[in-house]
Order: structure tokens, then C-alpha cells, then sequence
């Protein structure tokens, strides 16, 4: 099983699109199965120079939608990995998704 860091737990509860929360504004609330293809998407590198607080190793970011002309839809998700070997069991990995409706407004807005 991966070990799924701190931003999947906080951000994986149920799937799909529910209700608007302001308005018509579209909610999504992702489930552990939205994450399970991560690696068939698109993949890129982010380097693998130390950075404090931070895992140590190669980093990647797998997108399951890219961003619209000037920020990611709701429902994109956002996988990012640290790749010390091939053993995906091994990896250390951290997810978060867009999931609209006014969520996190002390934070990452909609995130």
C-alpha cells in the first residue's frame, strides 16, 4: 500500500460532484479511487535538490487535468511524489485537489 501523505488524508473523503455551496459555484470532494490511476497521467519533474521540511529525493507532479487559461478547474487533481527508487510502494506521496465551492478561504482558496 503507498504511503499517502497528509494532503490526501485531509483532502480524500467521497467522490464527485455534489451540490453548490455558494450559489452555483460546482463542489468536489474526491475519494481514494479518483487517485488510483495517478501514474498514468501526466508526468513532471521537479527536481531533486533538498528542501527544508521535506522529503529528500527526486520529486514529481502527476495532473489529472491541467490548468485552464488562468487557474485549474474544479476537480483537477494534483498527485506529488518523492521517487527515491521504482518501488511505488516505497514513495512518499501527497495529494490535493480543487474542490471549489469557497473551501479553505484561511488558505489555499478552493483547494
Amino acid at each position: 500500500m503507498f504511503r499517502f501523505g497528509w494532503l490526501l488524508v485531509a483532502g480524500v473523503a467521497i467522490s464527485g460532484y455534489g451540490g453548490a455551496k455558494n450559489g452555483n459555484d460546482p463542489v468536489f470532494i474526491a475519494l481514494g479511487s479518483d487517485f488510483t490511476a495517478f501514474r498514468d497521467w501526466p508526468k513532471t519533474a521537479l527536481g531533486d535538490a533538498p528542501i527544508q521540511g521535506h522529503p529528500a529525493g527526486p520529486r514529481f507532479a502527476y495532473r489529472k487535468e491541467l490548468p485552464g487559461p488562468t487557474e485549474y478547474p474544479v476537480g483537477a487533481i494534483i498527485v506529488k511524489t518523492v521517487e527515491r527508487d521504482t518501488t511505488p510502494q516505497s514513495w512518499d506521496i501527497f495529494a490535493m485537489t480543487k474542490r471549489g465551492g469557497g473551501f479553505n478561504p484561511r488558505g489555499a482558496l478552493n483547494w
